[in-house]
């Protein structure tokens, strides 16, 4: 069976990703397929942690696997790829556009999207927002 054309490009300019009643990602298709990409990165040991790209890039998903982790990464997926590759530990670093697919899993995939070390997720930016906003009436 085939599958059905994506329609999206041509009918949309303009996508929203929700989950659970919460928009995750929101933006101008142009842009989002440009500022989207799927890094993968192999490891010399499963266990070696990747640091947190540095600012705006932020990652959207991970997926380990072995000694294998990728990720959706918002930002130039070629600048984090780069960043990595200096990581002790990385045997290899590649990057690729990521497909509106991917990227609709990402946001979707329930408990492990915006899961990372640095708080990422959206328990974290709720606690900014809060921090933010105590801090302004203070």
């Amino acid at each position: 069976m085939n599958r059905p054309r994506d329609l999206t490009p041509s009918v949309a300019d303009t996508i929203a990703i929700l989950h659970k009643g919460k928009v995750q990602l929101v933006g101008p298709l142009a842009d989002l397929k440009e500022s989207i990409a799927m890094v993968t990165v192999s490891l010399s040991d499963p266990l070696i942690a990747l640091a947190d790209l540095p600012e705006p890039s932020s990652i959207l998903a991970e997926i380990s696997q072995g000694r294998q982790k990728q990720m959706i990464v918002r930002g130039d997926g070629q600048a984090a790829a780069a960043y990595w590759k200096e990581a002790s530990g990385v045997l290899a670093a590649q990057s690729r556009a990521a497909s509106l697919e991917e990227l609709f899993v990402a946001c979707t995939r329930g408990d492990s999207i915006y899961k990372r070390a640095s708080g990422q997720g959206e328990d974290s930016a709720q606690a900014r927002n809060s921090t933010a906003i105590e801090a302004s009436r203070s």
